[in-house]
């Protein structure tokens, strides 16, 4: 069975801190930092089916994302 963890989204989900936590809390899955700097939710929904569903693999995915809206005053 696969156990693909993928995270995401905007600048909260790149590598860096928030994947390795989550890769040490569940060393029995492998966690794929899928996040983009700067993304906004209509960057995300673009990306996604190339980014994580199209690889098949994915158990979880955890979505961040939204903040990069708020400071563009997206409604």
């Amino acid at each position: 069975m696969i156990h693909n963890v993928y995270c995401f989204g905007d600048s909260f989900s790149t590598v860096g801190k928030y994947d390795a936590t989550l890769q040490t809390l569940l060393s029995n899955r492998t966690v794929i930092a899928a996040g983009i700097g700067g993304n906004r939710t209509s960057d995300m929904a673009a990306r996604i089916q190339s980014d994580v569903l199209n690889h098949g693999d994915a158990e979880y995915v955890i979505v961040l994302g939204g903040i990069n809206d708020i400071i563009a005053d997206v409604p």
